[in-house]
């Protein structure tokens, strides 16, 4: 698998990929496949797909919602945060009165919105703001240990799990990312542990702070299990994840994690895969970016070898690289100068 450096854009804000759709955030417009949607206001433009059919965009005194499927354009009250994980049937989570309590914590009444009515239902619950929003349920991590979930079904709390003991025991600092739900089974992924929760009723099912098997290792010892970045492979049933050196798949079939440690494939390439940067995942490939030595990896989850690996030229990024999506066809990179590196698969 190769790449051809096809071209660069600057002034880039941020981006966002589609299939092959690319919505972009320029310093002067915000701009589908090179067709402006948006005129400048102020520098707190945002744009974002939702799904296959609406993408929004816009800035804090205006929100677009936009049917690029249709052409249809629609604006939004910009006072509600939107929740766009949640649409379905024309309806969408928000928030909307922010405050503060007494004890000077930020609250929201959350409701129902149905965009195509422009109707508010009835108050859901008061909360501060969420973490994370899956299968129909708000999962809120008030503390790097304490979790708990409310139904947006019935607005109600359905579990508190207090992991602090189970903490303690693996030496493990906190809850890092919510990674996702398989099999009523929530995953949580840690500095130095992997977590199963019962999502039903919050109580944990799984905790691993080492692998079952190191099936490969090419010089170094294991100090602790890395799996902050964990990603749910759903086609292949697996959670896998690459963080430094190393690389890990969770079999969500028999619960064996297996464990792949690259010490000396990643110094002879001069890359690593850092946990805070994003990372575009497939059914075969991991593509990542190392910031720190300016580098594009794509790492072959079959035959666990590193595909490609593109160092960019002295002064050709304006800033550390920051983001990476990938298209059927082409893989693009931005840095934080707002440069845009764009590449067209071979």
């Amino acid at each position: 698998m190769n790449f051809n450096l096809l071209n660069t854009q600057i002034g880039i804000r941020n981006f966002s990929v589609r299939n092959d759709n690319v919505l972009i955030n320029t310093v002067n417009n915000i701009k589908i496949n090179d067709r402006i949607l948006h005129p400048k206001f102020d520098e707190y433009n945002v744009c974002n797909f939702i799904n296959n059919q609406y993408l929004f965009y816009g800035n804090l005194e205006t929100m677009i919602l936009y049917d690029f499927r249709n052409n249809i354009k629609k604006e939004l009250n910009s006072k509600y945060s939107y929740y766009w994980e949640t649409l379905e049937d024309n309806k969408v989570l928000i928030s909307v009165n922010r405050r503060k309590n007494d004890l000077g914590q930020k609250i929201a009444d959350y409701h129902w919105y149905d965009f195509k009515r422009n109707q508010l239902e009835k108050l859901l619950f008061i909360e501060k703001p969420q973490n994370k929003i899956l299968n129909k349920t708000i999962l809120i991590t008030e503390s790097s240990y304490i979790i708990k979930s409310i139904s947006l079904v019935t607005a109600k709390f359905e579990w508190e799990s207090n992991l602090e003991q189970e903490f303690s025991t693996y030496q493990v600092d906190g809850i890092q990312k919510i990674i996702g739900i398989y099999n009523d089974i929530l995953w949580l992924s840690c500095t130095k542990a992997l977590l199963g929760i019962d999502i039903n009723t919050g109580k944990k099912k799984y905790i691993y702070s080492e692998p079952n098997q190191v099936i490969y290792n090419s010089g170094k010892t294991l100090e602790n299990f890395r799996g902050y970045d964990g990603y749910i492979d759903e086609e292949n049933k697996k959670i896998i994840g690459f963080e430094h050196e190393t690389y890990y798949e969770l079999d969500l079939n028999d619960l064996n994690l297996n464990y792949w440690i690259f010490t000396e494939e990643c110094g002879k390439i001069l890359a690593y895969s850092p946990h805070v940067e994003k990372k575009c995942f497939t059914k075969t490939h991991i593509y990542f970016i190392d910031s720190i030595n300016g580098k594009i990896i794509i790492f072959n989850r079959i035959t666990k070898e590193f595909d490609w690996i593109y160092t960019f030229p002295p002064e050709s990024c304006t800033g550390i690289l920051n983001d990476i999506q990938i298209s059927k066809t082409k893989l693009y990179v931005l840095d934080t100068g707002g440069t845009l590196h764009i590449f067209q698969k071979n």
